[in-house]
């Protein structure tokens, strides 16, 4: 499969997940279809050099997500993009709420939706603190963070119990409320980074609904 190398797999299992020959599969069909609207009506995805790192920047980094992620929490991904980590972690089993505000690449994730027969994936077109509340326990995560820390204090607006956001950064965050922070292997990634994990016990009230 174009994009997918052949010790997928192999991959996969260093970032401590596991992965069949259909979900590999998947992320290739993904690979396609993110390949098919690059540049189209729906702008420019990701940069015009990134396809050629697709499994080792993109698909690889969304995998990483997973080992901090509770497992039976939903997942709210916030600023999803061209479906990183969002679609990711949705082909891997992930009931996956993709929080996007910009309006072509919300249609993207449609379409991606759409083609591939995602069930387990709902779609936010906007910013995250507009589009609460978010009941229940959360797992957010986010790829791309300027400022961890604000967008914890964004997201508690939204979220009356206790919550999780996970993020890439190329920095080991310490300070509270971090909860966790884990070293990404490069190889078989194309850049060293971290994934920190901040957590938020709640805010204990709700706002008005935003969703769609």
């Amino acid at each position: 499969m174009k994009h997918i190398p052949p010790d997928a797999a192999l991959d996969i299992a260093s970032l401590g997940v596991t992965a069949d020959g259909t979900v590999i599969d998947r992320l290739g069909e993904f690979a396609g279809l993110l390949e098919r609207g690059a540049g189209g009506r729906f702008g420019n995805l990701i940069g015009p050099s990134e396809m050629g790192r697709l499994w080792s920047r993109h698909i690889l980094e969304s995998v990483a997500f997973i080992p901090l992620l509770e497992t039976g929490v939903p997942v709210v991904d916030i600023g999803s993009g061209a479906g990183f980590p969002g679609i990711v972690l949705a082909l891997f089993g992930l009931e996956a709420t993709l929080v996007e505000s910009r309006r072509k690449r919300f249609l993207f994730l449609m379409w991606v939706r759409e083609t591939m027969k995602l069930g387990n994936v709902r779609l936010l077109n906007g910013r995250v603190e507009d589009c609460g509340p978010f009941p229940g326990r959360v797992s957010f995560t986010a790829r791309a963070v300027e400022n961890p820390l604000s967008l914890v204090q964004r997201i508690s607006v939204t979220s009356r119990e206790g919550f999780s956001l996970t993020v890439r950064t190329g920095e080991p965050y310490s300070h509270p409320p971090v909860g966790f922070v884990k070293e990404l292997p490069s190889p078989p990634l194309d850049r060293p980074g971290f994934m920190v994990q901040f957590r938020h016990p709640g805010t204990g009230f709700h706002r008005g609904n935003g969703g769609t």
